[in-house]
């Protein structure tokens, strides 16, 4: 029962950003590849696609999309707002959309659609005000909810180096070698060094080609894509950073920060491609991007049986039986995406 919840969900939220992003994004082709890449970005490999605990960075992703985008029927007015509800019910994340919101209302009201507020940005601040005063009332949670541990403090060149590691690296890097559970505690190493190299030069790489894509588009007067771009990159950067920072850098809170970068990347292929901009031996360059993406997911995809059948409450508490059947066992080990690097949980 849970998994055709989860699937249906997932369902969900494909289907909406691919309707959603019709306005940034008006080649269909680029609007599936950013619907499916919540479920195909090699980061979202470490969360099993059975397991209902992280959908919500999936929705996350899904509700930017939705505060980009525009709702042209009543169907898609009601479908946006539901989604960014659910969302804000379910997590505290959701108040990195703020900035989106923001824009999304200021530019309604630039381009004369509206001046009330938009019900998706409405929608977003009751999903919002539900979530927190839930945590008010049940009394928040503290770091262990966000997985943080308050007694480590993490470098702001630690941060940074796992910002281009698990957000640009690993997604966007076809054969990037795989993330482990190394917290680069112990010191610098030539092989992080190497990688650090590597990362920085395409970081560099990206931010030219985001910022030409602006120039572009603001001198064709493309406003509405320059502005998605410019404003989902520091969203998708400063929640990352935010949390690294203040909670924790594991590689599910790189989820929402990948898609951002992919949108933006994108979008940023549509600027060049529209009609009247295709000039001789240099658009079809950009074709090199959404091949770039699609190759990084197959290079990094890893099979395991935790992804469909776990893990789950239900199937840990049952490993965790198991384990304590064991004479003598104090704590019982349940193995968690990614097997590879035999990451588990103590119970």
């Amino acid at each position: 029962m849970t998994g055709l919840l989860v699937l249906f969900v997932v369902a969900w939220a494909n289907m909406t950003i691919y309707l959603a992003s019709s306005r940034t994004l008006t080649d269909r082709w680029s609007r599936a590849l950013l619907a499916l890449s919540v479920t195909l970005l090699p980061i979202v490999g470490f969360e099993s696609i059975s397991n209902s605990a992280n959908l919500h960075f999936i929705l996350v992703c899904a509700s930017m999309v939705v505060l980009m985008g525009a709702q042209q029927t009543p169907w898609r007015m009601i479908n946006d707002s539901a989604l960014v509800i659910v969302t804000g019910l379910s997590t505290p994340l959701v108040l990195a959309l703020l900035p989106v919101a923001g824009y999304r209302w200021w530019r309604d009201r630039r381009g004369e659609v509206s001046q009330t507020i938009p019900p998706v940005v409405v929608g977003w601040a009751i999903g919002t005000a539900g979530q927190f005063g839930s945590l008010a009332i049940l009394g928040g949670g503290g770091t262990s909810r966000w997985g943080g541990d308050p007694g480590v403090a993490r470098s702001a060149g630690k941060t940074l180096f796992l910002l281009l590691e698990r957000v640009l690296g690993y997604n966007f890097l076809p054969f990037w070698p795989r993330i482990s559970a190394e917290d680069y505690s112990h010191g610098v190493t030539s092989d992080l060094v190497v990688r650090a190299l590597i990362l920085v030069v395409f970081g560099g790489l990206l931010v030219v080609f985001f910022l030409r894509s602006v120039r572009v588009g603001l001198r064709c007067k493309e406003t509405d894509q320059v502005l998605s771009v410019v404003v989902s990159l520091s969203v998708g950067i400063g929640y990352w950073l935010f949390l690294a920072t203040v909670f924790s850098a594991e590689p599910r809170y790189a989820v929402f920060p990948a898609f951002c970068v992919l949108y933006c990347l994108l979008t940023s292929v549509g600027i060049y491609r529209e009609p009247g901009r295709k000039e001789r031996g240099k658009w079809p360059k950009v074709l090199f991007v959404p091949l770039m993406v699609i190759v990084g997911f197959a290079s990094h995809w890893t099979p395991s049986e935790i992804r469909s059948d776990g893990p789950t409450w239900s199937a840990g508490l049952y490993v965790a039986a198991e384990g304590c059947r064991v004479p003598g066992a104090m704590t019982a080990t349940v193995p968690i995406i990614p097997i590879y690097a035999n990451w588990t949980v103590e119970l």
